[in-house]
């Protein structure tokens, strides 16, 4: 009894028993944390940003619900494994890696998932076979559907441009899922005509823009293979060569001909200005069919829609709704605004256009787009007074009775900058060119395609962002939860033997 009242046992087993419940408390509280890291790895991630950059808009939750069928499933699959991501250096990765996970925890149809190259190639090889470079990079990220189908993603296609501090994972992630369940349609860029490959850095930002409305972007070479039937869209990229007729080993004319008219197909055809080709006969031949015809001529603009000195790069004018109702449908918007931004190219030809039909059971309309000023000339002096520069021509066919009517849709552009990242930018736009291709893709597809995925807003990192990654994670647990504890024991040794012996 005395020495449970002894003052010196008194205070000194408090000292302890203190001591030993903080201890205790540190360890469940690390338990606990260990735990939810291992089930949620986002749980490390401190957000600081003002611009909440992993979190999931309102526009990715509504449309997924209006577009996500039952029973659907994706995955996210990164090419190295989990531990290694949760280590690496490349900031980038480990933000996409943190998106993802965050879409993991918030929609109960999307798994990340990991595949380690190395120890098991087989299961890299089928996405090796689609891959824009006939590889996979260990830091390419691929999105699958249930159906098997998928899309690859270089890590930049994540960021705006060549900057990581602009984040685009969002709609990244949720366009491409999207374009996975709603549509398997497939946008062709032809090769071997010396054309702009769709996997050009120059027109990247077109390319993001096709998979947006659902398309799976792949090339064709038309001498080697056979059209897809899922084909909806064939772009033709500035050809330096012609394409081959009947006189040919293979009649590419032939198939885009049977694509156009069987499969119900469109096109869109962008050719520059080139001194030094005059005409594309077998190409041109089958626009001329449809009601399009390109002037080799270049178009030097006045002073007062010049962006360069000469006129070779200069804003477009819009055509009005009194000139063409169908022409002025695909920048409505744009002449909408109290400001509308211009339309802008560069090195452009102009393009004469006649009403025209292939079939009297089918009506085709032909319009101007986008014009020249009143003010423009040629090279050679000619007056270009509001001269076409972007046409279409679009076939109505008739259906039967119950089915919707079908429209084919032909695309001409005089310039092939006008879908290039210089005036093509989704995240900050500065001209007309992303919505007037937009509204184009549309036409084309208009069952792909949902307005409200452009709008997903590219995020920020704030300069107060704080990131810490696994390793600094466990750096930092090691001392709260060893380093911390020990100091407390020791110094609860030092009081207790104090008071002990006082």
């Amino acid at each position: 009894m005395k020495l449970t009242q002894n003052k010196k046992f008194k205070y000194g087993s408090v000292s302890v028993l203190f001591s030993v419940a903080f201890i205790a408390l540190l360890l469940a509280v690390n338990l606990l944390v260990t735990s939810l890291s291992l089930q949620n790895s986002w749980f490390f991630r401190l957000d600081l940003s003002d611009s909440d950059i992993y979190e999931i808009s309102d526009i990715t939750h509504d449309v997924f619900a209006d577009l996500i069928g039952e029973g659907e499933h994706f995955e996210i699959v990164f090419m190295q494994e989990r531990d290694r991501i949760e280590h690496t250096a490349d900031i980038r990765l480990h933000r996409v890696h943190t998106l993802a996970l965050r879409y993991q925890q918030i929609f109960d149809f999307v798994t990340v998932r990991y595949i380690d190259p190395i120890t098991r190639p087989d299961l890299v090889r089928p996405f090796v076979a689609h891959s824009i470079n006939a590889t996979v990079r260990a830091t390419d990220v691929v999105i699958q559907a249930t159906s098997g189908q998928f899309r690859i993603h270089a890590i930049e296609g994540f960021f705006a441009g060549q900057e990581t501090s602009v984040f685009v994972g969002e709609r990244r992630f949720t366009t491409s899922m999207i374009a996975l369940a709603t549509s398997d349609a497939i946008a062709y860029f032809t090769v071997g005509h010396g054309e702009v490959s769709y996997d050009d850095p120059s027109i990247s930002n077109f390319r993001e823009l096709l998979e947006i409305a659902g398309f799976e972007v792949r090339s064709i070479n038309l001498m080697e293979e056979e059209i897809d039937p899922r084909a909806r869209l064939i772009i033709v990229n500035n050809p330096r060569m012609d394409f081959h007729g009947v006189r040919g080993v293979v009649n590419e004319i032939a198939a885009l001909q049977n694509f156009l008219e069987e499969q119900q197909g469109n096109l869109m055809v962008f050719l520059d200005y080139d001194p030094n080709i005059v005409r594309l006969p077998e190409l041109q031949g089958l626009l001329e069919e449809r009601g399009i015809y390109f002037r080799n001529e270049r178009v030097i603009e006045s002073a007062a829609n010049a962006m360069l000195e000469g006129g070779h790069g200069f804003f477009a004018t819009y055509v009005q709704p009194e000139q063409s109702s169908l022409g002025a449908s695909f920048h409505a918007g744009m002449r909408a605004m109290s400001s509308p931004p211009p339309a802008a190219m560069r090195n452009a030809r102009t393009i004469d256009f006649r009403q025209a039909s292939i079939n009297p059971n089918r009506v085709m309309h032909v319009a101007p787009i986008l014009t020249t000023s009143r003010d423009a000339t040629s090279l050679s002096g000619e007056r270009l007074r509001y001269e076409p520069l972007l046409v279409v021509s679009r076939e109505e066919i008739y259906a039967a009775l119950g089915f919707d009517t079908h429209y084919v849709h032909v695309i001409a552009g005089g310039s092939s900058s006008f879908i290039t990242n210089e005036f093509v930018d989704l995240d900050s736009p500065a001209f007309a060119n992303n919505d007037i291709m937009w509204a184009a893709l549309r036409a084309t597809v208009s069952d792909n395609v949902d307005e409200r995925v452009p709008s997903i807003p590219p995020r920020g990192f704030a300069t107060q962002e704080l990131i810490i990654t696994d390793g600094q994670a466990n750096t930092w647990m090691i001392i709260l939860s060893a380093v911390v504890p020990l100091a407390v024991m020791i110094v609860g040794a030092v009081v207790f033997v104090k008071r002990r012996y006082r």
